[in-house]
């Protein structure tokens, strides 16, 4: 492959591909070149432009990331070639799209200080392993790309490297791994004053510890992020980390505090026309204020955030209609609640959010005297979060269930899957 790159030229590919097509000079440059220029183009004495080689391989039925590979200038190139590698990729031809990385590769690696130009290509190389979810080799090409990012010293590289290990850890659901992972990208962050990266960086960390129902640690996290965004006088930035805190605080129930970061959030989004997120902040305050016991307040952000989710995402809306079940229910009304978590369950894929309406639909049988009902919906409720990976959620969920019926046999087992995902933490 390398000896390939080397032997041949962009001009002897042009020239041997005009040959063949038995086309003249004159035909090739058309009305957009001279046939002076196609000369010197296939004699090498002139680099031609980006664009003109495009034309070129128009003309000439080329493939142009075939054809770019041999430009002289591969730092020109580069940009070109990976936007046709997502292409590629989002086509599903992902095999051609990781030749042409390869292709790329074997061509970087030829030039003088090429460990930038290979770090690169090693990133993307790993991006479309990941996207094709063979985590193995995508964590292997990665690895290899943060090696030589500290080889050009190449700091915030180096931390986006770290950063994607851990996005492959928490995908494939090891969320204690992806943590730790975290956390030598944050010491890398704040290492090197990449101010930026620290908060988004802190945010991802908030947001796995929200999914380990571990929600003091991920309150720690967005007061640290609020913090640094308040510094570089990032207004969105910190509005985002106060919404994410509030819900944090919110699930343990500090209503008071939660309904203070809500409202500031909230506000925020407002101002700035951000309609999802505008959303989202008034389902939350809808949920504070259901816990505070004032459901007029609940009702209205409830019925505000369904007005504004016809515009913003359709989960949204089926979130909130979600609210306003859990709302009913509180205000024992289980027929109303059972019409709107139904609705909302229609229209919702999530495992969190299928598992809250299971639970909610439990509490409509409740009220109903329909022990059976209750029992069915919360062991679904436990299926679909475990099913999901959710371990200590599902414990959660079986430990209510068996508190609800005095089933102690079913307390026990919730108990000891409890105990196990500590004891798994603990070790990690």
């Amino acid at each position: 492959m390398m000896d390939m790159y080397r032997a041949v030229t962009l001009g002897d590919l042009l020239r041997e591909r005009r040959t063949t097509l038995g086309l003249t000079m004159r035909e090739v440059a058309g009305s957009t070149l001279s046939p002076t220029a196609v000369n010197n183009i296939e004699k090498g004495k002139i680099n031609p432009t980006i664009d003109t080689v495009l034309y070129l391989c128009q003309v000439l039925q080329l493939q142009p990331e075939k054809v770019l590979l041999f430009y002289p200038d591969f730092a020109k190139t580069a940009g070109v070639l990976f936007t046709r590698i997502d292409e590629m990729v989002a086509s599903g031809e992902t095999d051609d799209a990781l030749t042409l990385l390869y292709d790329m590769y074997w061509v970087a690696a030829e030039l003088p200080d090429h460990e930038q130009h290979t770090a690169e290509i090693q990133f993307k190389i790993s991006q479309v392993f990941a996207d094709n979810g063979r985590f193995d080799s995508a964590t292997t090409a990665m690895t290899d790309a943060y090696k030589l990012f500290i080889l050009t010293k190449n700091y915030p590289r180096q931390v986006d490297a770290v950063c994607a290990l851990a996005v492959f850890s928490k995908t494939e659901g090891q969320l204690q791994r992806a943590l730790g992972v975290y956390t030598t990208a944050l010491e890398l962050a704040y290492r090197h004053q990449l101010f930026t990266r620290v908060t988004s960086i802190l945010m991802e960390m908030a947001q796995i510890h929200m999914e380990c129902v571990e929600q003091q640690e991920a309150i720690v996290l967005c007061n640290q992020a609020e913090l640094v965004y308040d510094n570089l006088r990032d207004a969105e930035g910190k509005a985002r980390a106060k919404f994410l805190r509030a819900q944090a605080l919110a699930e343990i129930g500090k209503l008071q505090q939660a309904l203070e970061a809500a409202d500031a959030a909230r506000s925020h989004f407002q101002a700035t026309g951000d309609q999802q997120r505008l959303t989202e902040a008034s389902r939350l305050l809808g949920e504070i204020y259901s816990g505070l016991h004032d459901y007029a307040q609940a009702r209205e952000h409830y019925l505000q955030a369904l007005a504004l989710a016809e515009s913003a995402a359709p989960d949204e809306l089926h979130r909130a209609k979600g609210g306003l079940a859990s709302l009913s229910l509180q205000q024992q009304e289980p027929e109303r609640a059972r019409e709107h978590a139904l609705e909302a369950l229609s229209g919702l894929q999530q495992p969190r959010d299928r598992s809250k309406l299971y639970c909610i639909l439990a509490g409509c049988d409740l009220q109903d005297g329909n022990t059976d009902g209750y029992k069915t919906y919360m062991h679904q409720a436990v299926t679909t979060l475990q099913e999901a990976g959710d371990t200590c959620s599902a414990a959660l969920i079986q430990c209510e269930l068996a508190d609800q019926t005095d089933d102690l046999e079913l307390l026990r087992d919730g108990v000891r899957k409890l105990r196990q995902v500590i004891v798994a933490r603990k070790r990690i």
